[in-house]
């Protein structure tokens, strides 16, 4: 049996993404590991973002959300992989953000260079949908995949609340003229695809789907 080891950059146990990937590929065994595991309410605070660094939104072990310093959390990740090497197949990080490279013997599973290409490829001119968790991240969002012959509508909506945030996000890009909408976060997995889908009615990626069906290419 395949088994997957997958890294959060919240605290684990994420129920909310298992599942998911447990939908998808119902026969693997799966490893939890994450940045923020182990660590006192004072010790998080201290990773939240300061000045000039990139923020990441992700969610604590009972479903608060939290904002944390991708520069704050990179060598707890790291340490995630050595944790789970000895004893997965393949290694997936469970955020779309954009990261330096990682020391890893096993295949590290990046959505960020597996996800944004098909998306880049799917649009290859027109309007696209980028909606991201915070709003800071929009300019980002809008440098990441802005290219000649492709307008980029960015919003921001958060995985972790009600969901009517992402489907007004979704509907608004929807009449802008979204020919795809890309939920550019880890944490808006099938159930916020569905959500998107009905309230935009245009074709949506999940970095959550996309990555599960490389898993399942890799492993046959």
């Amino acid at each position: 049996m395949t088994t997957l080891g997958l890294i959060t950059i919240g605290q684990t146990p994420r129920v909310d993404l298992t599942g998911e990937f447990r939908e998808l590929l119902p026969d693997v065994r799966i490893e939890e590991a994450g940045a923020l595991d182990g660590l006192t309410r004072p010790e998080i605070d201290a990773l939240r973002p300061r000045h000039g660094q990139f923020l990441l939104v992700t969610r604590l072990e009972e479903g608060e959300e939290i904002a944390v310093a991708k520069e704050a959390i990179l060598e707890r990740l790291q340490r995630c992989i050595e944790r789970l090497e000895p004893r997965a197949d393949f290694l997936v990080l469970m955020c779309t953000g954009k990261f330096p490279p990682f020391q890893h013997r096993r295949l590290l599973l990046l959505p960020h260079e597996i996800v944004n290409p098909v998306v880049a490829g799917l649009v290859p001119r027109g309007r696209l949908g980028i909606i991201v968790p915070h709003e800071t991240q929009i300019p980002w969002a809008r440098e990441e995949f802005t290219r000649p012959g492709v307008e980029v509508i960015a919003g921001a909506a958060s995985p972790y609340g009600a969901e009517g945030g992402l489907a007004a996000e979704a509907r608004a890009m929807a009449e802008a003229g979204a020919a795809l909408i890309y939920l550019n976060c880890f944490g808006m997995g099938l159930r916020w695809k569905r959500v998107v889908r009905e309230a935009a009615g245009c074709p949506v990626i999940s970095p959550v789907g996309t990555v599960c069906r490389v898993i399942d290419e890799l492993r046959k």
